[in-house]
């Protein structure tokens, strides 16, 4: 999240320091946390005065997290599609149904069990080992 700019009908400017994540937070809950705390507090400013939110990281993250769902279903039809294609056979399609979820699953378990947290370069890194694993499955 950026800073908080509070703007009066004077024309004065009133800014509040952004909010940093620290390692254990998460930038979509912190956003949704402070825009619910933004309208518990609107109802109690002084008439001709706004609260907004100068900067959203989350909606990066919330889009990074959508192109993922969509690259991975992308991927998903092409393998099934080309593999019928070619083979012409639906036991084919067996091996890539199972392998990418089966991947993608012991990703996150990995993930999890490392500690680390889901950001934009883990997002990409999925989005390139997705692209690896649909490769190694056209052979």
């Amino acid at each position: 999240m950026g800073g908080i700019i509070c703007v009066d009908k004077r024309k004065s400017l009133r800014y509040l320091p952004p909010v940093l994540n620290f390692a254990k937070a998460y930038a979509i809950i912190a956003a949704n946390g402070i825009k619910k705390k933004i309208k518990e507090i609107k109802p109690t400013l002084p008439p001709d005065t706004t609260l907004e939110v100068s900067f959203d990281r989350s909606n990066y993250i919330k889009a990074a997290i959508y192109e993922v769902y969509k690259t991975l279903v992308i991927a998903l039809i092409l393998v099934t599609i080309i593999i019928y294609l070619f083979l012409g056979n639906i036991r084919a399609l067996i091996v890539p149904l199972i392998a990418l979820p089966v991947s993608l699953i012991s990703t996150f378990l990995s993930i999890y069990i490392f500690g680390f947290s889901i950001n934009l370069f883990t997002l990409m890194a999925l989005v390139l080992a997705i692209g690896i694993v649909v490769d190694g499955l056209k052979i």
